[in-house]
């Protein structure tokens, strides 16, 4: 196509050659109307940024792309990537009427409420000579968390739980040299023999995280720490037997790691934390 098209321009213009110009306007039209057919999905391609956790300020952060093509015919392969970056997503065609979820790598480089990036997409003609792209808004505002650096505020800790036995079951005893284990209660009033079980439980540690620890601390650095804290919160909550306890003007939280809904935390302390400005 590249090749044609070339050798028919330069052949009409240095031959004048209306045969040859006229095949090189008919090349070039057909291009046209095959860029216009393969750009028309993309043209009514409906792009949603989905709702995400507040990331963290110079780390890389998912933003996660609900796609849908609202054409009637399927559409082409499709690039896409969000403006400040060079890396380019490939997409690959969608069914008509269909959606799709995708996901982009971003790194948000200073912190605070700032508006979503502008996405650009591209396709291009069967042919290749051909491209189309259009830029898109996805209206949306995030806010980004301040970058967590440890400043060497350690959270306290205490067990939490001082239990070393928990009753666990009931077991039935047939062998005559166990009954001295023999629950009295039951066999009351019962008449059965019931020996109660009984399993170690593990000691939990609470890991205590108080804002008022950060008081020596620049607004920015009780930022920061407050960020490593919450990174540090996620990993707690791979691991059993940690209870989580919060002390903060924007939360009073006291839970098992496991139950705890950081996205619902990073929420709070980002509204909280730039409301104060």
């Amino acid at each position: 196509m590249y090749g044609v098209l070339g050798c028919s321009l330069w052949y009409s213009i240095f031959n004048n050659s209306n045969t040859e110009r006229w095949i090189f306007i008919s090349m070039l039209f057909m291009g046209l109307i095959n860029l216009y057919e393969t750009s028309y999905p993309l043209r009514l391609m409906e792009v949603k940024l989905l709702d995400m956790d507040p990331p963290f300020s110079e780390e890389y952060a998912q933003l996660n792309l609900e796609i849908k093509n609202s054409s009637d015919v399927k559409s082409a392969m499709v690039w896409m990537r969000l403006n400040g970056t060079d890396q380019w997503t490939e997409i690959k065609p969608v069914e008509a009427g269909r959606s799709r979820i995708i996901s982009l790598r971003a790194v948000f480089r200073s912190p605070g409420a700032q508006a979503a990036p502008k996405i650009r997409i591209k396709t291009y003609a069967d042919s290749g000579l051909f491209r189309y792209w259009r830029v898109v808004d996805p209206g949306k505002e995030i806010i980004v968390l301040p970058k967590p650096v440890d400043h060497n505020i350690i959270p306290s800790s205490r067990k939490s739980r001082s239990d070393d036995f928990e009753l666990t079951g009931l077991k039935e005893i047939r062998d005559p040299s166990r009954y001295k284990f023999t629950d009295q209660k039951l066999f009351i009033k019962t008449n059965r023999r019931y020996q109660r079980m009984f399993q170690s439980r593990q000691v939990s540690t609470q890991m205590i995280f108080r804002w008022t620890d950060l008081q020596k601390l620049s607004r920015k650095q009780k930022g920061e720490q407050f960020s490593f804290w919450l990174k540090s919160m996620a990993e707690l909550q791979k691991r059993l037997f940690f209870d989580i306890d919060i002390e903060a003007p924007f939360t009073t939280l006291r839970s098992e790691a496991y139950l705890v809904d950081l996205s619902s935390l990073k929420s709070s302390f980002a509204k909280w934390f730039y409301a104060q400005v």
